[in-house]
């Protein structure tokens, strides 16, 4: 017999304490210039200047709220993720400005990505604060006012990976979007309407978790390797379009090529056209939970939600590590059974391994691994 005894059995043990947390409390942090209202291409620097105390930023928010005006008898609405295409990029920065942590550019589709990819519909419930929710979109106050309150976790990735304690400067960089067109959508009640929408953020803020007391951290950003591509016909930019869709462009297949190797090995077959792309839906399920490393599948798109909402996910996580060079030569090849609409956008979005140490008495970031 073992002489393991499972926790369920193992009736004498004493009681654990978790002593550590003396106490937990929120604090507000503001733009570095205060304004009555953001504009267009504005860029909203918040600093953190706290070297002596411990902030939990990954379960830290922003608060966005402001008010949109209306010309014209169209119905607008927001589109899902309205908050994320608020910005065109946002930036975390850790020790006084000597290291940039992320960056993300196109802030509305890569969370939107990355959310089709990973979020449940149990997250949709409990993000619609945040303006994340699917397959609804978030509801316009009957005077134009709104207010989200957006987990950094949905913006930076690192925060997902990266749950413990931070102590030094922190500064984080939110530009705003050159035009609001991605975060609506309008539908004229006429042929000839012409509606349009004015957008001002009124108030920005930064609602940081405190904690007292921990200790130092070590820290690994990214895990894996995929790339994601998308496409999108006339979407972005477009106040008549939705920009959270993507299209499928009747794509047959996607080959990555990593130097001398190629992924998928095999070719996929795909037919949108007759309804055929089971591999393309499959590869997007196993994503969440290679990515996540758990065992659990509940992936957001189901197969008909995918056709609108088209990601093409390549794993190329398993490879050879001993033959790697210093550099990496990333080719894609697309192929479709027609040609590509006027004015297609594709995007493509890597995960590369990214691991960080970050000694905060010394207030240094070290990279061990890019």
């Amino acid at each position: 017999m073992s002489t393991n005894q499972r926790p369920m059995f193992n009736v004498f043990r004493k009681v654990k304490f978790d002593d550590s947390i003396e106490k937990i409390e929120w604090r507000t942090y503001y733009p570095y210039t205060r304004s009555l209202s953001f504009r267009n291409n504005d860029v909203i620097e918040i600093v953190i200047n706290q070297s002596t105390l411990f902030d939990a930023t990954y379960d830290s928010q922003l608060l966005v709220s402001g008010k949109i005006i209306k010309t014209g008898d169209g119905d607008v609405s927001f589109v899902n993720n309205a908050a994320a295409f608020m910005f065109s990029s946002v930036k975390y920065v850790l020790g006084g400005g000597s290291k940039e942590m992320e960056l993300v550019q196109d802030t509305g589709i890569v969370s939107t990505v990355r959310g089709y990819l990973c979020y449940t519909p149990e997250d949709s419930n409990h993000l619609g604060i945040s303006g994340w929710n699917f397959p609804n979109s978030p509801k316009l106050n009957p005077d134009g006012t709104f207010s989200f309150l957006i987990p950094l976790k949905h913006f930076f990735n690192i925060f997902n990976d990266y749950r413990t304690v931070i102590c030094g400067t922190q500064t984080f960089t939110f530009t705003s979007a050159n035009n609001d067109a991605n975060c609506f959508v309008v539908k004229e009640k006429t042929p000839t309407g012409n509606t349009t929408v004015k957008m001002d953020i009124e108030n920005v803020e930064l609602k940081i978790k405190r904690i007292y007391p921990q200790s130092q951290w070590y820290q690994r950003n990214i895990v894996g390797r995929y790339v994601i591509v998308c496409f999108q016909v006339e979407k972005f930019d477009n106040l008549k379009k939705d920009p959270t869709y993507f299209d499928h462009i009747n794509i047959t297949n996607i080959k990555l090529s990593l130097n001398a190797e190629s992924f998928p090995t095999e070719r996929m077959r795909l037919n949108f056209g007759n309804n055929d792309y089971n591999e393309a839906h499959f590869r997007y399920t196993e994503f969440q939970s290679s990515y996540l490393n758990c065992s659990e599948k509940r992936p957001l798109l189901d197969y008909n939600v995918f056709k609108e909402r088209t990601l093409f996910v390549i794993d190329c996580s398993r490879r050879d590590e001993n033959e790697r060079p210093s550099t990496v030569d990333v080719r894609l090849e697309i192929e479709a059974a027609q040609g590509f609409p006027e004015n297609t956008k594709a995007y493509c979005i890597i995960i590369h391994d990214c691991i960080m140490e970050y000694l905060p008495l010394d207030n240094i970031v070290n990279n061990l691994k890019a």
